[in-house]
């Protein structure tokens, strides 16, 4: 079986988003997966940040559910590939 690959695709006007990417990638990397992150419009995970606030000011708690996320992406990508592979087989 080869690994799962996840792409994020995600936007960041004021990089409040990108930290979360970053987290869902790490989440993801955490499971062995291979990752991408680009530029796009949307991760899934939100946090409230107030937008005057630089990045920083993410919450831990927006970061814990943006990494839960990206290991979530990255297991059921896994499921799929391992049901794939069992079909060919």
């Amino acid at each position: 079986m080869t690994t799962p690959v996840v792409s994020i695709a995600h936007h960041s006007g004021f990089g409040h988003t990108a930290v979360l990417a970053e987290a869902v990638r790490a989440g993801a990397a955490d499971t062995g997966a291979e990752m991408h992150l680009s530029l796009g419009v949307f991760t899934g995970a939100a946090a409230q940040t107030n937008v005057d606030e630089g990045p920083d000011a993410v919450h831990q708690a927006g970061i814990a559910t943006a990494e839960h996320l990206g290991r979530r992406v990255a297991r059921t990508a896994e499921v799929f590939l391992r049901g794939r592979s069992a079909v060919a087989a």
